[in-house]
């Protein structure tokens, strides 16, 4: 039902992570969309319920081309979308969802790291397979702990819970 509302999603590491936040009760959640794109996630967030969605990536165009569909989608005002880099922001939130490749992902790990609330859900995907085991030893810590995971042809996405 989401490809209808934000007309994306086919890509195996997007449904991933559609599924993880859909595991997810998102009711009243503020999340975070890291290198959001077309936006598609952030606008599943509002979908799902979350109070708040805010999307960022440092592609201004895609940013830009984002924003230019929020007023199609009913839920589209709880979505806030920003050119910017994770440096930007402050405080945090309850989930922190990233669909990128690790190349893209593992540069950003200490800025998103500081950004899940306590208790909060990182969901990462993106991952090739056989990237996995790498992936995930880097993500896991003292505060981060593996709670979950899924797999889809050849892609992985790893949901992680904030101590």
């Amino acid at each position: 039902w989401l490809d209808f509302y934000v007309g994306t999603g086919s890509h195996e590491s997007t449904r991933l992570a559609l599924a993880a936040l859909e595991d997810g009760d998102l009711a009243g959640a503020r999340v975070l969309d890291a290198g959001t794109g077309s936006g598609v996630l952030a606008l599943a967030a509002a979908a799902l319920g979350a109070r708040s969605a805010v999307g960022f990536d440092t592609d201004s165009q895609a940013v830009f081309v984002a924003r230019e569909n929020l007023p199609r989608h009913p839920f589209g005002a709880r979505v806030l979308l920003a050119a910017a880099s994770v440096e930007a922001f402050t405080g945090t939130f309850d989930v922190v969802v990233a669909n990128m490749l690790p190349e893209e992902l593992l540069p950003l790990v200490a800025g998103l790291r500081r950004l899940v609330t306590s208790g909060g859900r990182w969901i990462v995907s993106g991952i090739p397979a056989e990237r996995e085991r790498d992936v995930a030893r880097r993500l896991v810590s003292r505060r981060f702990a593996l709670d979950g995971r899924r797999e889809e042809n050849d892609w992985t996405c790893l949901v992680l819970r904030r101590a």
